[in-house]
């Protein structure tokens, strides 16, 4: 046991190291801690996103998180946008993000659908989606419950589903090598 607990702890080291190493290749070290020191805001989403990713088993999460606070520690003008980022991702696991992928995808397709004339803006995969995968998207922001009252208007539309900073969530995740990643480990169902 107590070498399961010391590999364990290994592995979160490396996860902690690797954040760092990602932070710091867009600035020196020392640039960056001057920064987190002097501003309290970016300090919070430092140890929030370090929190996160080493707690997460999905890489490009951890990817897109130390961009995050890269970003944010260059520009205190992404420092929103980073916040944004990193609170969704804190919540967000596997089955989240597989979901939002299926999403992802289904807004894709239908975006090139012009057969209908009008649509409800429904979604067949948020329909199919179990209830606390659903709250967990909606609490993350990268989703929206299905509305009360559906309108008829011209496509593409979303009245249900992802959002467009879930799209946005998704193209970053993407990017960091999710397909790949999620494929290989069987995320994807594909093992």
């Amino acid at each position: 046991m107590e070498i399961l607990v010391s590999d364990i702890r290994a592995r979160r080291r490396a996860r902690a190291d690797a954040f760092l190493e990602r932070i710091t290749k867009s600035q020196t070290e020392r640039d960056f801690i001057m920064r987190l020191t002097s501003d309290p805001r970016l300090e919070r989403l430092f140890v929030e996103a370090v929190g996160a990713a080493v707690d997460s088993a999905v890489e490009a999460k951890r990817r897109v998180l130390a961009n995050a606070v890269a970003d944010a520690s260059i520009d205190p003008l992404a420092e929103d946008r980073s916040e944004w980022i990193v609170d969704a991702l804190k919540i967000l696991e596997v089955q989240h993000v597989r979901a939002l992928a299926l999403l992802s995808d289904e807004w894709e397709r239908t975006k090139r659908d012009t057969s209908q004339p009008v649509t409800w803006g429904t979604s067949d995969v948020w329909k199919s989606l179990p209830g606390p995968i659903k709250s967990t998207l909606v609490r993350a922001g990268v989703a929206k419950p299905s509305p009360g009252t559906y309108v008829a208007v011209k496509p593409p539309r979303r009245a249900e589903g992802i959002t467009d900073f879930g799209l946005e969530l998704v193209e970053l995740l993407r990017a960091e090598g999710w397909r790949s990643e999620a494929s290989a480990r069987g995320w994807d169902g594909s093992a």
